[in-house]
């Protein structure tokens, strides 16, 4: 499984959340092939180290590319992947326009 829920007993609590576990999607990558078991051990001990998650200290060594790793994550999670082509390009009104303009 690719998440964790986390469930509230309440009825007016938050909806339920799920937790994203780095390990599991790591087995996973070396589990489809995506990546290879001394890949992600490297990855692992040098995030231990440096203080980034896994998943960064991947993409900052260059052991997998950023879309690679996108789709992977998308698969794992069982989402499709974002495709920017389906967004509108209207931005909210209540921004201000200056901040539109330089942003």
């Amino acid at each position: 499984m690719s998440t964790i829920p986390v469930h509230h007993e309440s009825r007016d609590a938050a909806p339920t959340i799920a937790r994203f576990e780095s390990g599991a999607f790591g087995s996973s990558l070396v589990n489809t092939k995506a990546l290879g078991e001394v890949e992600w051990k490297t990855a692992q001990a040098v995030s231990g180290k440096n203080g980034q998650s896994p998943l960064r200290t991947l993409l900052d060594l260059g052991l997998i590319s950023e879309d690679d790793l996108a789709t992977a994550l998308a698969d794992f999670l069982s989402l499709g992947a974002w495709d920017h082509k389906n967004e509108e390009s209207a931005l909210s009104e209540a921004l201000p326009r200056a901040f539109q303009s330089s942003n």
